[in-house]
């Protein structure tokens, strides 16, 4: 036993030295789990964040955009009913011709009724004006981050910006007039 005596104090000090090492071990562990955790709380409250002050500016822009668009519904309801009054006093060159003309009216003045937002089904005012944005309308709103999951996103490589921007179409020689960019919204 004596000799067994100093291998068996080793093995001891070595299991003891083995438990010390296993509970640092473990120590290391739970603190750098902890720490991931702080990180991950940390970053989902900035992205909250983030997301807190998009919403309004968000909901905002679409709110311009719905009026907008209601705005320029409008004006194209109130143009198609000017030129159907300018149709209704033009003299007509045969009784064919009146009648098609009046069909023709007839036709463009329910096209306005229906683009009208001032009235009927399109009425601005069925537009919700609390709208929710949605996690796209976020975006321009919240630099990097990501609308659905609080991390950011992967820098894209892009060529810096021009230094000069480009002059808008309205200002650019020979340019239709900006109204006339596009089909009016009534035209299919």
């Amino acid at each position: 036993m004596e000799k067994r005596l100093p291998h068996i104090i080793r093995d001891v000090e070595a299991g003891i030295a083995d438990e010390e090492a296993q509970q640092a071990a473990q120590r290391a562990h739970d603190e750098y789990v902890a720490e991931q955790e702080r990180k991950r709380a940390e970053e989902r409250r900035r992205w909250q964040a983030a997301l807190d002050e998009a919403r309004p500016q968000a909901a905002e822009l679409l709110r311009r955009k719905a009026f907008r668009r209601g705005n320029d519904s409008w004006i194209s309801a109130n143009e198609i009913r000017a030129f159907c009054d300018a149709l209704e006093v033009a003299g007509p060159d045969s009784p064919d011709d009146l009648d098609n003309r009046a069909r023709w009216i007839g036709w463009a003045r329910a096209a306005a009724e229906r683009l009208d937002p001032t009235c009927g089904d399109g009425a601005l005012a069925g537009i919700e004006f609390d709208i929710a944005p949605q996690a796209a309308d976020l975006r321009p709103f919240i630099g990097d981050w990501s609308p659905h999951q609080p991390h950011r996103r992967a820098e894209r490589h892009q060529s810096p910006p021009s230094r000069h921007p480009p002059a808008p179409a309205s200002r650019r020689a020979g340019a239709p007039h900006p109204r006339r960019l596009a089909d009016p919204p009534w035209i299919p």
